[in-house]
């Protein structure tokens, strides 16, 4: 009886401590940080909090008390039942930021999840034991179904943290106070408090040593996917600047050589040059030549390409062929203008005679990126807005978070926003998970260690005990026959 009393209240302490030390890390860690993001913060603010809360929760049931486990549970139901609250109100988790925190708030799968355990643990005699019994089940259930389809082997529609590392460790702490509910349940209540004052210093010590370590390889992840997405984005915008330049270039020496030859090319020569441009660049959709009154008088449109795309291309031309004819230099005679969609216009003013004309080429910026970018910033994706607006992006946005932003200015005043972005699955994916692995054994290690001083502590107990009742009684009398 007495061992099992010690096995339960050992690994209650040891999660407890390790709740606490874990929200407490993660949250100094927030508040040290000049601009938190998605993928800099260890834990949300709000989890963080949970964390802290839940702990204290666990600490308490250990006390004959009933006021140190009420007021950490009623702050943990408050803190979920405002985050499903306010996420109800904004129209989803993903809306809106925390009152608490002024950050994104915990996800609501994860606040259902633990106002269960904070309600169980309220309760008191028999219902008490059965509701937290039941929670305890449906935890592990949880925890189990979340690791499967981590797996790949089951499909749930919910997660409880918001990308890989996180909900790998929130599956193992949910899976863990599941355990300890259960184990709450079957202590005795008013049950007496077994560990010693050197068990709770070990104890404490080494949950320390968890949050801690935890703490160290969360940052180290951390700081190699910044400076991973930060080289990223070098390679991405030289190579940007490259091939928009490589674009250009082919734009004016193909006009160039019209100029030079103070003529127009014939019907055959402008088929071979501007099919041969569209077939050995995929990203030009077409290319036209605008007369005067900005018309179409030659026009070539590459295999497969939108022919209403073209034609509002060709719109968005002749109403910007003015002022790309006034923007010739000696420096630059071509300009890229970039649309609200991924599409950009290259415009190469021409004097052919006494005649102006405009070369109008459309660039699909997605297909760009796609070939020249899309193998060497794996796993990472490349965003680029324009005054807000998303030029290119991956498919499925919302499962992927920011890392670094860089502004790039192009040589005709385009100013476009360069984001490299990570999903969620790769953030901190294996070393994530080595952390989050490393502190749920420091845990597991601190309660070995408090179950074997305390059990060695009780057999110490036990033979001075035998020694004592020996002396007292004395030795065994002799018979004689």
């Amino acid at each position: 009886m007495i061992t099992r009393v010690i096995l339960i209240q050992a690994y209650v302490f040891m999660l407890g401590c390790g709740l606490v030390m874990l929200g407490i890390f993660s949250g100094v860690d927030f508040f040290l940080q000049t601009d938190p993001g998605l993928t800099s913060v260890l834990l949300l603010p709000d989890t963080a909090l949970l964390s802290i809360l839940f702990g204290a929760t666990l600490l308490g049931s250990l006390s004959r008390s009933a006021w140190w486990r009420l007021l950490p549970a009623s702050g943990v139901a408050a803190l979920c039942v405002y985050t499903l609250l306010h996420s109800w109100l904004a129209g989803g988790e993903g809306q809106g930021v925390s009152a608490i925190s002024g950050f994104l708030r915990m996800r609501d799968s994860l606040a259902v999840i633990m106002l269960l355990p904070a309600l169980a643990l309220m309760a008191t005699n028999r219902p008490g034991k059965w509701a937290a019994r039941t929670v305890a089940a449906v935890m592990l259930l949880v925890a189990l179904l979340q690791f499967a389809s981590m797996l790949g082997e089951a499909v749930i529609p919910f997660s409880a943290g918001f990308r890989f590392s996180t909900n790998l460790l929130a599956i193992l702490m949910i899976g863990m106070i599941g355990l300890a509910v259960l184990g709450q349940s079957l202590l005795q209540p008013g049950a007496l408090f077994f560990l010693s004052r050197l068990s709770l210093a070990v104890g404490i010590a080494a949950a320390f040593a968890a949050g801690l370590t935890w703490h160290q390889l969360s940052q180290s992840d951390v700081r190699h996917l910044q400076t991973s997405g930060e080289r990223y984005l070098d390679a991405a915008e030289q190579s940007l600047i490259r091939s928009l330049d490589a674009r250009i270039r082919l734009m004016q020496r193909m006009g160039e050589r019209w100029e030079l030859n103070a003529a127009l090319p014939s019907e055959a020569a402008w088929d071979q040059e501007s099919g041969g441009y569209l077939r050995d660049h995929p990203d030009l959709q077409f290319i036209a030549l605008l007369d005067q009154q900005n018309e179409a008088v030659m026009l070539t449109q590459a295999q497969g390409a939108s022919s209403t795309a073209i034609n509002q291309l060709l719109t968005r031309v002749k109403a910007t062929a003015g002022e790309a004819r006034s923007a010739i230099t000696d420096e630059n005679k071509a300009s890229l203008q970039s649309l609200s969609g991924s599409y950009g216009l290259l415009l190469t003013p021409l004097a052919i005679g006494i005649d102006s004309w405009i070369l109008a080429s459309g660039l699909d910026l997605r297909i760009l990126v796609s070939n020249d970018l899309g193998y060497q910033l794996r796993p990472f994706e490349l965003r680029i807005e324009r005054s807000g607006q998303t030029i290119v992006g991956p498919p499925g946005e919302s499962d992927f978070l920011p890392v670094q932003s860089r502004s790039l200015d192009l040589k005709d005043g385009e100013s476009w926003q360069l984001h490299i972005m990570v999903s969620r699955n790769d953030v901190a994916g294996p070393g994530g998970a080595l952390a989050a692995i490393q502190f749920v054994f420091l845990l597991l290690v601190g309660m070995l260690l408090i179950i074997t001083q305390r059990m060695t502590n009780l057999a110490m107990q036990r033979n001075q005990l035998l020694r004592r009742l020996t002396v007292t009684s004395g030795p065994c009398p002799t018979l004689i026959y």
